[in-house]
């Protein structure tokens, strides 16, 4: 209960503060070099996390129970911002709360041979801006209760003359299914990031690269209503802490 009143209070705080904050400005007026590669793992672990929700395979078509393989998430990280990335920093500087978020709308498809087709979208609340990513999940191992999935991820992100970056996600993840109510998941991911600046920003060609952040991931999905859960879930992204929250229809 704690965890859902935090999330909450961290989403109202940000949400309050989107008009006052405009992060693609505050990176066009503070962009410099050095600044570049924190801003780039920021946005990395922001793209990658909460990629996953469940370990068990969607299967392409079961009688009984009647499933059509198909789940739709909507649902945002909320992770804090990197001490080191000095562009947000000075973003949020006298705002109580140090926060970045970034709603996705997710559709998974299951396919024959353990295998599930994702696609995520976000349009968000900025002006030209664009995010989607494709990827795949394959579920490796089920015993009894326990499942075990690997999943592979590209993602691309651009702003109009601001900024492109493309992202790579590799996930492992673990999850307790066919328990009333709850299903528990474990995710390991496995993140890396390019990201360009455009040249109506920079003097000059500007980028970066991020390798090999590591992203651990503890959460679980509450059945509501029939085919409706919630999605909690508390994270470890690379050097800082994020908070995930979701709500999907699986049928």
């Amino acid at each position: 209960m704690k965890q859902k009143i935090l999330i909450i209070f961290l989403i109202l705080s940000i949400v309050s503060n989107i008009e006052a904050v405009d992060i693609f400005e505050e990176f066009k007026d503070n962009i410099q070099d050095r600044y570049l590669k924190p801003f780039t793992k920021d946005l990395t672990g922001l793209v990658c996390g909460n990629i996953l929700n469940d370990a068990e395979g969607l299967g392409l078509f079961t009688p009984f129970p009647p499933s059509i393989g198909l789940n739709i998430r909507v649902y945002s990280l909320i992770k804090e911002i990197d001490k080191e990335n000095k562009i947000l920093q000075y973003a949020f500087e006298g705002q109580q709360i140090k926060y970045l978020f970034l709603p996705i709308l997710q559709i998974e498809k299951g396919l024959p041979y353990n295998l599930d087709l994702i696609t995520r979208f976000s349009g968000y609340f900025y002006k030209d801006f664009i995010f989607y990513g494709f990827g795949l999940k394959y579920k490796i191992l089920s015993f009894s209760i326990l499942n075990f999935s690997t999943a592979g991820f590209y993602n691309f992100l651009e702003v109009k003359d601001v900024l492109k970056m493309s992202c790579m996600s590799y996930n492992f993840i673990f999850s307790i299914n066919k328990i009333p109510i709850v299903t528990p998941y474990i995710t390991l991911g496995i993140d890396s990031g390019d990201l360009q600046v455009d040249e109506k920003v920079s003097i000059g060609p500007m980028k970066s690269k991020f390798s090999n952040g590591i992203r651990y991931e503890l959460g679980a999905n509450f059945s509501l209503l029939p085919l409706f859960y919630l999605t909690l879930g508390y994270s470890k992204i690379y050097d800082v802490y994020g908070y995930s929250l979701g709500l999907g229809v699986r049928f």
